[in-house]
């Protein structure tokens, strides 16, 4: 599942650039990685992703 979110997301998709970031936040399928978390949420975030949004301090 991780691989099809790696994959949307390197296509733009804004919604798997915030589930991949919750997913490097959370470790579940990767492992926790904080910056990695962080550049999904923020790549999202510049697409006007409103999960992105609430999760990007």
């Amino acid at each position: 599942m991780c691989e099809w979110f790696q994959t949307a997301a390197q296509q733009g998709d804004p919604h798997a650039k915030a589930s991949l970031g919750a997913r490097y936040e959370t470790g579940h399928g990767v492992g926790r990685i904080a910056p990695k978390a962080f550049q999904g949420y923020r790549k999202a975030e510049e697409q006007g992703s409103a999960v992105a949004q609430n999760e990007t301090p």
